[in-house]
């Protein structure tokens, strides 16, 4: 800067500018599109977690809050908001919930909060759970006196609602 006086004094500063960004966050490449997660685990047993990295330079912190805002029907699942870890949170049953379409979101703690969302396919897979049921409650057969040993004298049929070879 330079003065208007007759003898023109002046003077410098030095100014810094610091460039900020202020996207939102992103979730890790290596997070799974989906997961299977087997319909007699534990409840609060962690099924993964799905990290997230803040997209701004305004704070020194990497923190983020993780909620699921959509898809767990019947609160099937919690997050662990400080860390993004996914828990079963209720009872699983595959033959009455095949699958979860979650969508959990990040939120930065930056100065302009901004968030970020990812799908997740949980994917229930069966255990043997289910006991087999006749197709009919009672059955009666007529054997002749004369049929031979060996000989198949009637067929019955039941099912279970388990699939593939819990099903068999």
């Amino acid at each position: 800067a330079i003065d208007g006086g007759v003898e023109a004094k002046q003077s410098t500063v030095q100014v810094s500018i610091r460039v900020t960004r202020f996207g939102e966050p992103i979730f890790d490449d290596s997070n799974p599109p989906f997961i299977e997660v087997a319909e007699n685990v534990a409840q609060d047993a962690s099924v993964g977690t799905f990290p997230a990295e803040a997209q701004h330079n305004l704070t020194a912190t990497t923190e983020m809050e993780y909620e699921i805002i959509s898809g767990n029907v019947a609160s099937a699942f919690r997050i662990d908001a400080d860390t993004g870890e996914l828990f079963v949170h209720a009872e699983l049953d595959r033959e009455t919930i095949p699958e979860y379409n979650l969508v959990i979101r990040a939120t930065d703690y930056g100065a302009l909060r901004k968030s970020s969302e990812m799908d997740l396919l949980v994917v229930i897979t069966d255990v043997n759970d289910n006991n087999p049921i006749f197709d009919s409650v009672s059955y009666a057969v007529d054997v002749p006196e004369s049929t031979t040993q060996g000989t198949v004298v009637m067929s019955v049929g039941s099912s279970d609602a388990d699939i593939n070879e819990n099903n068999d």
